[in-house]
Parts: C-alpha cells; structure tokens; sequence
C-alpha cells in the first residue's frame, strides 16, 4: 500500500511540474500573440468542460486528468513553433502531446476557443484544419486529408459543431455552424472538392 501510495504521489508531482513547465512555456512564448490572453483561454475552456460534461467535478480535475486538455497545451505551444517556420520542435511538442494523451494534433492546425475531445483516445486532427469555437468531438474522429497537394486539404468546421464517435471528415471540406453529429464525409464521395452545409442549418443532424 504504500508503495502504490507513493507511485500516485510521485505521478502527481510530476504531472504537476509537467503541466506548470507548458503553462510557463506557453504563456512566455504566446504572450501578445493571441486575441484572448492564454490563461483566459485556459480557463474557458475548463468552465466550458464543466458546463458540458457531468462527470466533470473541479476545474483542477479537468486541468490534469482530462487528456484533451493536456493535448490542446501542447498543440498551442507547437502552434507558435509553427508560425514561426521552426517545424521540428512545433512536432515534438505535437508528439509529446500524442505520447501522453493519445490525442495527435498537427501544430500547423487552427484551433478556437472551447474545443473538447471527449475520452479522446485515436482523435488525429490534421495540419490545415481548421475548428471553430466550441467544438465537441468524440473520442476516434479524424479531421483528416484527401490528397497530396500541400494546400489546403483538411475540412474546416465551424462554430458548435459536434461530430460523433469513430467519425471521418476528409478533404477540403466545410461543414456550417452548429451541424450537431456528423458521421462520415470525404470530398471525394460527395463529388466535390469544397462543400457546405449551411448555417441555416441550425441544429440539423447529417450523415452520409
């Protein structure tokens, strides 16, 4: 008992220290960068876990035990490293990020404010995707490309989109405002190689 109670202590302490080196690295790297101040964004996004799921109990549960949180750190600090052209260390944040959470997310992506990935195991989202504000997808979804050509070829989605469990978006494709299960979509099914459900749309429900 209590070497498994001293294993849990030191997990902790290292998760801790973990979390506190990305939060000092981010915001010294991203300060003024951003719209939104990075501790506000971190904060929203830990009151919109609260809002959203139930078993959700404390703001210092989400932070270190939900998994999508600790992926979308080390997405953000990537994401500096890529804007500013140095590719290699903007993909081991990406990898210490998959390593950790099994959530893989391209440092080159666009992401807004309040993304969950719920569970979030086998989640991979894509160097041009991009995702709106307050986003929920399941754990299983690829936001993935359809093609070679080094443009953009990831799907775009908008605002409060929900996209369920095991889902497949691919290709350069844009899915409208708050569109509430998608199931699966590839540009090369539907015929083209942009499309668009329109935001008149308004909390319908797509498959194909």
């Amino acid at each position: 008992m209590e070497i498994m109670k001293g294993m849990k202590n030191a997990f902790f302490y290292f998760e801790v220290n973990h979390l506190q080196f990305l939060l000092i690295s981010y915001n010294i790297n991203e300060q003024g960068c951003d719209a939104m101040n990075w501790f506000s964004l971190l904060n929203y996004n830990l009151n919109r876990v609260l809002e959203v799921d139930p078993a959700a109990k404390s703001k210092i549960e989400v932070l270190l035990l939900y998994p999508h949180i600790n992926a979308l750190i080390h997405y953000r600090i990537g994401h500096f490293f890529y804007k500013h052209h140095l590719y290699f260390i903007a993909r081991f944040f990406g990898q210490m990020g998959r390593f950790w959470t099994n959530i893989e997310i391209h440092p080159g992506a666009t992401i807004g404010k309040g993304l969950i990935i719920d569970h979030g195991t086998g989640c991979v989202i894509g160097e041009t995707a991009i995702i709106g504000d307050d986003c929920l997808l399941y754990h299983g979804v690829t936001i993935g490309g359809n093609g070679k050509e080094k443009a953009k070829r990831h799907p775009t989605l908008k605002n409060h989109v929900m996209v369920g469990c095991n889902a497949s978006v691919l290709g350069n494709i844009t899915i409208g405002n708050n569109i509430l299960f998608v199931r699966f979509l590839c540009s090369e099914v539907i015929g083209s190689s942009t499309w668009n459900i329109s935001n008149s749309d308004y909390r319908s429900t797509f498959s194909l």
